[in-house]
């Protein structure tokens, strides 16, 4: 965890099969063993990543048995000496639980912007939903972490590279892949568009209350996007 002193963040199997794992805080460099805490229980399968600064963690949680998933916002400090301040927030849940946003989606990844403010996801529908509505309906959305606000940017196509390549190993590409701009303000993906063009695409992040513009085709035909770092 980026200025924390050294403490890590990983996701540790129950010791007794059936039971829920736990997302861990440790500091390895402890004298006299790895002192560690649980910051709270993971169902099924899980996936994190740390915001850049250090200052909050996404969790996805997915238990195919209960048809259940959540992706939560823990909130640090993260210390291991003091009671846990934070009560995990959910960003988006599944039918059975509370959601912020539309039932029936799925989160399938995740990024955090360069300035730790704003998390990206993925959203796309169930298989009950799809069937009844016959359109995929794949979105990129967002939380603003400042004030709340959620936006749901155009539906569109992800390309076959990042369905093939990226998507089943998203957790290990979010510590690497950029999508974002460096000043946090637009990312790119690589898709098929509303109007069926393909390629690169550009999207503006909009101000608060206003709603967001379409994006813009920066490279037609492309399968991949990533940007630079400055």
């Amino acid at each position: 965890i980026p200025k924390s002193g050294g403490l890590v963040v990983f996701v540790e199997a129950a010791s007794t099969p059936g039971q829920p794992q736990d997302l861990v805080l440790a500091d390895p460099s402890s004298l006299g063993g790895v002192r560690k805490r649980s910051l709270m229980e993971c169902e099924g399968f899980s996936a994190l990543a740390v915001s850049p600064d250090g200052s909050k963690i996404a969790v996805l949680t997915r238990n195919k048995k209960r048809l259940q998933e959540q992706l939560s916002i823990l909130e640090g400090p993260f210390e291991i000496d003091e009671d846990w301040p934070s009560t995990p927030e959910a960003v988006q849940t599944s039918p059975s639980k509370e959601s912020l946003f539309e039932t029936n989606r799925r989160a399938v990844v995740f990024f955090w912007s360069p300035d730790s403010t704003k998390l990206l996801w993925l959203s796309i529908p169930e298989k009950d939903d799809f069937a009844r509505t016959g359109k995929p309906d794949i979105f990129w959305e967002m939380l603003d972490t400042r004030n709340g606000k959620q936006v749901r940017f155009e539906a569109h196509l992800p390309s076959a590279m990042f369905l093939a390549s990226y998507l089943p190993f998203f957790d290990q590409y979010a510590l690497s892949q950029r999508m974002w701009s460096p000043d946090s303000d637009k990312f790119c993906y690589a898709g098929r568009g509303s109007g069926g063009e393909e390629g690169v695409w550009v999207q503006d992040v909009p101000k608060p209350g206003i709603d967001p513009k379409p994006p813009t085709l920066v490279v037609p035909g492309a399968q991949a996007a990533s940007w630079s770092p400055c």
